[in-house]
């Protein structure tokens, strides 16, 4: 069964916020002492994201 994409809308102030609220969540996970290659992932694909807005 293949997986369900979702697909949201983002301005830059969306972007800004989300990508404070990923490194505040992978900060608590790192001394957690949790891997973050997750977060680590998602942070990037918002960071790319801003660059096409920006």
């Amino acid at each position: 069964m293949a997986k369900e994409k979702h697909y949201i809308e983002m301005t830059a102030s969306d972007c800004r916020l989300a990508y404070h609220a990923l490194m505040q969540f992978r900060n608590d996970v790192i001394a957690k002492g949790i891997d973050p290659v997750d977060i680590n992932e998602l942070i990037l694909r918002l960071l790319k994201l801003q660059k096409k807005l920006a």
